[in-house]
Order: C-alpha cells, then structure tokens, then sequence
C-alpha cells in the first residue's frame, strides 16, 4: 500500500476511491481509510451508482437512464442515436448486457430482464446507456481537478 500511496500523493489527494475487481477491494478500502474518505461499498456491481459516484466526481460516463417501462426509454429521447446498451442495474462484467438497435430490441430485453431476479436482486429498472464504441482499458487512475494521472499499469 505504501507504494501506492505514494504514486496517489504525486499527483495530489484523491476525493473517491473504488474498486473494479475483487482483488483491489482490500487496498481500495485501505486507501479510502488512509485519505479519509468513505468508501463505497458494491458500487462496482451497482452500475447506476457506479454512474452517480462517477458524475458527482467529474468523471466522463455514457449518457444513461434508469428505466421500468420501455415508454420511459421512447420518452428519454436516448434512442436518438442508435444502437443503445441496455442491462441490468446491479451485476458484473457482461452479464444481462444487451446492445439494442431497434426499439422491438429495447422491447424484447425489457419483457426478457424487468422484473427479473439474478443474485439475489430485482430488476426493476433496466440501466439504458449511450453505445459507446471501442477497446475497454481497466487502469489504475487517480483523478485530481479533472486530469487524470495513470497509476501502475493497464489491462486491456
């Protein structure tokens, strides 16, 4: 931990600290205790907080939605540009993930997942997002007045 504190105070003290798999969950809560900040248990798999904690710290994330009704998608003018990713609120990785081209798509996935349960958790709502295309990198990162400073190394 040492270490990565050092490399977080080079670039200056962060205001959010979080997890993207469970292995960084233990030095992710150390570094949180360390710089004083709380540190916010299962948001990775919360997808729709994940987003909140993101836009409350200035962080870039598709545009999104949380959604009961396939009306609410029309109505959010989200479907604008197509195609559009819709998936569950609460989950991991690609699971309950769908890329939807068509509101007949957006249809099926919402009788197929609303109302759903997957560990243990009801899919109320459906988290409909901005398809946003290419390669997803996980880097480590500290984000301090908006810039962001890479951290140890990336995995593709």
């Amino acid at each position: 931990m040492e270490e990565s504190v050092k490399e977080i105070l080079a670039v200056g003290k962060p205001s959010l600290v979080m997890h993207a798999m469970e292995p960084g969950m233990k030095l992710a809560k150390q570094l949180a205790e360390y710089f004083g900040l709380k540190y916010p248990f299962c948001t990775m798999s919360n997808k729709a907080k994940m987003a909140q904690l993101f836009d409350q710290h200035q962080v870039s994330v598709p545009r999104q939605i949380n959604a009961s009704t396939v009306d609410q998608v029309i109505k959010s003018g989200i479907m604008n540009k197509l195609p559009i990713i819709t998936k569950q609120c609460i989950g991991s990785g690609c699971e309950g993930v769908y890329e939807c081209n068509s509101i007949e798509q957006v249809e099926q996935v919402f009788s197929k997942m609303i109302n759903t349960v997957s560990r243990k958790h009801n899919h109320a709502t459906l988290l409909v997002q901005e398809c946003v295309r290419g390669v997803e990198c996980f880097v480590n990162t500290v984000t301090v007045s908006k810039q962001k400073n890479k951290i140890g190394r990336a995995h593709v």
